[in-house]
């Protein structure tokens, strides 16, 4: 999941508090990026139940950290739904029940909300920043909402 600089301030808004697991947290919040903010305190950092299970899960299912916690997390505390782009992450989430939203997803959502006025400026960034993201998608989703593709 990736976390616009601009836009990290806008995430109360959508779920409150937004759990993190401890590798996710280390990841997201302690990045070169974000270390001029300080943990809004929506953002709760959760320590998996069984953090042994981490390593075989990722072993079993070959996904990385972040990923593979978020999903355990998840799953121990009921969560719904997760904050995943990776297609693996994101089948295996779905096989095992949970709702998945993706970047793409969460901007179009704050889009529809009116948390973020130009949803096109914020897939350009994306895309500026070399997000792993296939522009013809974007494209797609700007259409539906009847914008002009990038």
């Amino acid at each position: 999941m990736v976390v616009l600089t601009s836009s990290i301030d806008s995430f109360h808004v959508f779920t409150s508090p937004l759990k993190f697991t401890m590798k996710l947290s280390s990841l997201v919040l302690g990045c070169q990026e974000h270390r001029r903010f300080r943990k809004p305190e929506w953002i709760e950092v959760k320590a998996l139940q069984n953090p042994a299970g981490l390593y075989s899960a990722q072993r079993k299912y070959g996904l990385g950290p972040g990923e593979m916690s978020t999903i355990l997390l998840a799953k121990e505390l009921g969560a719904n739904p997760l904050l995943l782009d990776d297609y693996r992450a994101r089948k295996l989430a779905k096989a095992e029940g949970h709702e998945v939203l993706g970047t793409v997803g969460l901007l179009e959502a704050f889009y529809l909300r009116r948390y973020l006025t130009d949803l096109r400026s914020a897939f350009q960034q994306l895309l500026m920043h070399n997000v792993y993201i296939d522009q013809r998608l974007l494209d797609r989703r700007l259409r539906a909402l009847g914008l002009p593709p990038l």
